[in-house]
């Protein structure tokens, strides 16, 4: 009985070490999600922001795989939906988020990397981030990468919010900050 009893309990213990996520991808394009990554460098779960990344891709098929698989996985679907258009440059905003920053790091390269490599229509935006920019993230139920980006266009326009460009694509905040950033260095050079 005992013998049972200790199987029973590394089972659980296996199973939570598991599925306990060390790190975290967001992904958005306007479909924008997370990825829970475990310590083996497995999907353990999915958070969707919105609707469309809940209509692009099921957490079924993406729950299991490395994350560079999901990401080739949620490129190709947002591919064949239209959101990535041949022809057109689309931007892809990658941000990581984990304790073990080298190996969060690590994972964000190879997911960036495998973006690129299997997309010639993407321009990929990775970066890293904060414990504060994740919490701020999550209390406005929108991905870090996507809050990152934002808080980089307020730099240049006070009156952009998080409400106004929550829906926005990367590719349209993109957009917005390439203007302005060209705009105020006209103004500085004229000046």
């Amino acid at each position: 009985a005992c013998f049972f009893v200790l199987i029973g309990t590394m089972s659980i213990a296996g199973y939570g070490y598991y599925n306990h996520p060390v790190s975290y991808i967001d992904v958005d394009i306007n479909p924008s999600l997370e990825l829970a990554v475990n310590t083996f460098d497995r999907v353990v779960n999915v958070t969707f922001f919105n609707d469309d990344a809940e209509e692009l891709i099921s957490e079924d098929s993406l729950t299991g795989c490395k994350p560079e698989e999901a990401v080739s996985l949620i490129l190709q679907a947002a591919s064949n939906s239209g959101y990535i258009v041949d022809g057109e440059t689309s931007v892809v905003s990658l941000a990581a988020y984990g304790n073990n920053q080298s190996k969060t790091t690590s994972v964000l390269q190879v997911c960036a990397e495998t973006a690129v490599s299997e997309n010639e229509n993407i321009a990929v935006y990775s970066t890293t981030v904060t414990d504060d920019l994740k919490s701020e993230a999550n209390a406005a139920c929108i991905s870090a990468g996507k809050l990152s980006l934002i808080k980089m266009l307020q730099e240049l326009d006070a009156t952009a919010t998080v409400e106004d460009l929550r829906d926005d694509s990367i590719s349209s905040i993109v957009k917005q900050l390439t203007y302005l950033a060209s705009d105020a260095n006209d103004s500085v050079s004229s000046e």
